[in-house]
């Protein structure tokens, strides 16, 4: 039971890490900029405190309750993937990344919305902190929604990993870069979620090139959409 708690606590305090450090990217480019725009930066820190919030109440109302429940319920994914993103692309200001997404809808989605962020969450805030440094960061995540099943893919050319780590890249505590800040605990949250709500992962990786995770998750209804909805947004 201790160390059940123990691990919630692990959780919540990585997951609101990013967020934070995101927040103080913006504080931080509020100093350079004129009062107009200031203004502009105050409203997006306004709103990613509101998001980190509710983000941080959502998974302590769920660490509270003695056995793991799953919350099914209606998303919309296009939203939650950008919400992700807003709460996480100010991490680095100096070299602020770019966004690719593509949402493919053919159906409703009806999963764990928290669980699903809190993989989107780590998988994109790893980009970001992975990224290559001799070059602009680019992540792309492209979505599918069928009747049976959710399929997330989420590629960038940062740093990479070469393919003989992937085997521990989902431990706990195992760092992929023993350079670069964190704890190591990022992937195997991701692990932990999938697990809960019956998904699985596959990863591909090369050093130097970049790295592309592959998610493939339930969709909890099978009621198919009359039409087929297309969302396309570059350059996030």
């Amino acid at each position: 039971m201790q160390e059940e708690v123990m691990n919630k606590m692990y959780s919540i305090a990585h997951d609101i890490k990013a967020p934070l450090r995101s927040i103080k990217g913006l504080i931080q480019l509020s100093r350079l900029v004129n009062e107009e725009e200031r203004f502009a930066l105050i409203d997006k820190m306004n709103q990613s405190v509101g998001a980190l919030e509710s983000y941080i109440q959502n998974m302590l109302d769920k660490a509270m309750k003695q056995h793991q429940v799953i919350e099914n319920q209606k998303i919309n994914l296009k939203f939650l993937i950008e919400e992700c993103i807003d709460m996480l692309q100010w991490m680095e200001i100096e070299n602020k990344p770019q966004f690719i997404i593509e949402v493919l809808q053919y159906t409703d989605l009806v999963q764990d919305e928290n669980e699903i962020k809190r993989i989107l969450h780590n998988l994109l805030s790893n980009a970001i902190k992975y990224r290559h440094k001799d070059r602009k960061l680019i992540v792309t995540v492209k979505a599918m929604v069928l009747s049976s099943k959710l399929i997330i893919d989420i590629g960038d050319n940062g740093q990479g990993m070469d393919p003989e780590m992937l085997n521990s890249i989902f431990d706990k505590f195992h760092k992929i870069n023993i350079g670069t800040d964190g704890h190591g605990l990022g992937l195997n949250i991701v692990k932990d979620a999938l697990y809960k709500i019956g998904g699985h992962l596959k990863v591909n990786s090369n050093y130097g090139k970049g790295s592309h995770f592959s998610l493939h998750l339930p969709n909890r209804t099978d009621k198919r959409k009359l039409a087929k909805q297309t969302v396309l947004c570059e350059d996030y």
